[in-house]
């Protein structure tokens, strides 16, 4: 805030730089984030999900599964950043400019 007369004080966006621009990128990026966040505890979910029928039908022990669902989640994590890069040479190559 600044005082511009006694007992009169305006807020300036450019007054705290830092918090304006924390501001624009927490309005940006969390929506974007959040999504991310809940496609990630779908997914983990719908692993869990199929656990229930996966072991009783193929004889499975949760030991089994888990190991399995480990696989699958480290394979993600893996190969996510790669596949992104690649995704994005993609869009390159077909003129798809990501923003």
């Amino acid at each position: 805030m600044i005082a511009v007369a006694p007992g009169v004080h305006v807020t300036l966006a450019l007054a705290n730089p830092s918090a304006t621009a924390r501001r624009k990128i927490a309005r940006r990026l969390l929506p974007f984030l959040f999504l991310i966040y809940m496609t990630a505890f779908i997914d983990r979910v719908n692993v869990g999900f199929a656990g229930l029928d996966m072991t009783r039908q193929l004889h499975f022990s949760n030991e089994v599964f888990g190991f399995g669902a480990g696989i699958f989640f480290f394979g993600l994590c893996l190969l996510e950043i790669p596949g992104a890069m690649f995704a994005t040479a993609g869009a390159r190559g077909r003129g798809l400019r990501p923003s």
